[in-house]
């Protein structure tokens, strides 16, 4: 019986020691295939670019082969050269709940791992989420409820309640956009859809509970969005939450861009081969305002922009997230050929400063942006059979080019020149 039972722990063994040092054998063979980047410098100070990490993928256009990067001033690594036990911790990648994971076990257990759902500051750890219960007999799928948790760092403990949302209407969906904590007050940023016959609702609110008392002490309703469609025009006014979503940090301040646009059907035609008509619709933005809204005393100031800005973001596509510091909220702006980034003073909410870089000058079609320091940060986020990935760091308080460089292939074989590169995340340490 012991002889048995021993071959067949012999067996399994030996079957693991096979199947593990053939993973190896191939990702050591498959890691080996890859080229180094590395990140040459054309002008400026190397030291701009120390802090740097960039985060993408390589792959090879004549084949399936690819890999996901990591990129410093150091060089190249891939994460098919990790071992089998750090992919499986999932630490490749930048990411503020992978640490909060680590630090807080206990706390992150079977919680998601979405950052706009968690507050981290020196004393507490605070999440707080929508759940929902199916209801019956309705098109409205679900009643919305608050799991909140808070973690007090200075005594280990942890208060968790559940809440119900007072006056809940017929909802569609609910989502939680960010969460804070500010004098000892949970504040919750949440955005609701309901729609009824033509008209859709989306309304931006922040609730506020208070963490000693696990009770629920404020409702404000922030900004509404209204759709309404009449004799083939839907007039539609929506809003934007610019902050980082993915900033886990004090974010007393909220940027929010609010819109108002048309959508006009312009042309209907029967598609012949389906028997369908065909819409064209032609979408025009009237007016854009940027909000701030204060997560302490619950106002909203709108922020005083320049004539020139002004008519910039009603004009041109807008695409911004306001990357905030002590001092700044920085926004960007981008057409074809320009970047130009404008910083607006927290305290005073007025304009500081404003740059504008030519992209079309620096070789940059399509960046991957990020700002810290007055400085941004400008990376070419992806191209096909070219010899470099340009980056560039720019001083926002004079318009200096403080680095110019390029990312290329050390020593690269025949094989390895025919590729595809994207950076699709920069992290500033």
């Amino acid at each position: 019986m012991n002889i048995k039972r021993y071959w067949k722990l012999i067996s399994i063994l030996a079957v693991i020691v096979v199947v593990l040092t053939t993973y190896f054998i191939q990702s050591s063979l498959a890691a080996s295939r890859y080229p180094n980047f590395v990140l040459k410098t054309i002008s400026g100070d190397k030291s701009e670019v120390e802090n740097i990490t960039m985060y993408g993928e390589y792959y090879q256009l004549d084949s399936t082969s690819s890999g996901y990067l990591r990129l410093t001033s150091e060089g190249t690594e891939y994460l098919q050269e990790q071992s089998y036990f750090e992919r499986l911790n999932n630490k490749f990648e930048p990411s503020e709940i992978t640490r909060l994971q680590d630090e807080y076990r206990n706390f992150m257990r079977s919680k998601p791992d979405l950052p706009a759902l968690y507050f981290e500051d020196d004393n507490v750890v605070a999440y707080a989420n929508l759940e929902s219960e199916e209801r019956w007999g309705t098109i409205y799928p679900e009643d919305y409820y608050f799991d909140i948790a808070v973690f007090d760092k200075k005594t280990n403990d942890t208060s968790s309640f559940e809440i119900e949302i007072p006056g809940q209407k017929d909802y569609w969906y609910m989502n939680v956009y960010d969460v804070q904590v500010v004098d000892g007050m949970l504040k919750v940023v949440t955005d609701v859809f309901h729609q009824d016959g033509e008209t859709e609702e989306h309304t931006l609110s922040v609730y506020t509970f208070d963490i000693a008392t696990q009770k629920l002490v404020g409702d404000e309703t922030v900004l509404t969005g209204i759709g309404e469609e009449s004799e083939g025009v839907m007039k539609r006014t929506s809003f934007t939450l610019l902050n980082d979503a993915d900033f886990i940090g004090i974010q007393t301040n909220l940027f929010l861009m609010k819109e108002e646009s048309t959508e006009t059907i312009i042309q209907s035609k029967e598609n012949e081969s389906t028997d369908v008509d065909t819409e064209v619709i032609e979408d025009q933005v009237t007016n854009r305002q940027v909000y701030v809204y204060n997560l302490a005393t619950n106002e909203m100031t709108e922020l005083a922009l320049s004539d020139e800005i002004k008519t910039q973001i009603e004009n041109t596509p807008f695409n911004s997230t306001a990357f905030i510091d002590e001092e700044y909220a920085y926004f960007n702006l981008r057409t074809e050929e320009n970047l130009t980034v404008v910083g607006y003073n927290i305290e005073t909410l007025t304009e500081e400063m404003k740059q504008t870089f030519d992209l079309a000058n620096l070789g940059i079609t399509n960046p991957t942006i990020r700002i810290k320091n007055n400085n941004v940060y400008l990376v070419e986020s992806q191209l096909e059979d070219e010899n470099s990935v340009e980056v560039i760091v720019g001083d926002l308080l004079t318009g200096d080019i403080l680095y110019e460089g390029e990312i290329v292939i050390e020593n690269p074989t025949k094989e390895q020149k025919n590729y595809g590169l994207q950076l699709y995340e920069i992290e500033i340490k």
